[in-house]
């Protein structure tokens, strides 16, 4: 699902390039939506999906360099809002995740604010959630699940919370960075919690989205 019409079209052909035709009719089917509405959880509900790619729009670096019109609009700030809607998507994804399930949480950005920044005010969040300082009596959690090398295949540099392939050391991969996350039921994992805590606040944009 997307609400932009192009990444739709870019979807559809990446689909028809590596997807068998026998899966993509039986399994696949791309949508118009918005995966950060409210009005995305009312269509699918709750807990409905083993597994989710959050494949987030980005300030995606590496196509600002093939394109100058884009490149003259980049900003620090662009990082910043792009960062306020990532968390509302992943929000979602939490939402719309079966407890076990997993989500995989991906942008073609260069910049932390997008990256683990994004990650750990989820999982910031749903903390706060599951003890009633938002209000809100959810008990879904998320923790990041450890890769290996021979997982990410074409290498990759650890981060905090994920992976970040970068070209020079990635066969000429990327700029991406992929987090796989694991969601559960129960009491949060506090240290994986507050360990991002602290860094959090010094976080460049604000608590709430």
């Amino acid at each position: 699902a997307d609400i932009s019409s192009e990444r739709r079209a870019r979807l559809k052909r990446a689909i028809n390039n590596y997807i068998p035709q026998d899966i993509r009719d039986d399994h696949i089917s791309v949508i118009t939506g918005d995966g950060a509405s409210n009005a995305f959880i009312y269509e699918f509900g709750l807990n409905r999906f083993d597994r989710i790619l959050v494949d987030a729009p980005c300030s995606s670096e590496r196509h600002l360099l093939q394109n100058e019109s884009e490149m003259l609009k980049w900003g620090a700030g662009r990082s910043k809002i792009n960062a306020k809607r990532q968390v509302a998507l992943l929000l979602n994804a939490l939402r719309l995740t079966k407890p076990g399930g997993l989500i995989v949480y991906s942008t073609c950005s260069l910049s932390p604010y997008e990256n683990d920044d994004v990650v750990e005010k989820v999982i910031i969040k749903t903390k706060k959630i599951s003890t009633g300082r938002k209000g809100g009596s959810e008990t879904k959690h998320v923790r990041t699940v450890s890769l290996t090398m021979s997982d990410i295949r074409v290498g990759g540099d650890k981060t905090k919370y994920g992976y970040h392939l970068l070209p020079d050391v990635s066969d000429s991969w990327g700029p991406i960075y992929v987090c796989v996350l694991e969601v559960y039921e129960g009491p949060p994992d506090f240290e994986e919690c507050i360990s991002g805590e602290s860094d959090s606040e010094n976080s460049s944009f604000s608590e709430d989205t």
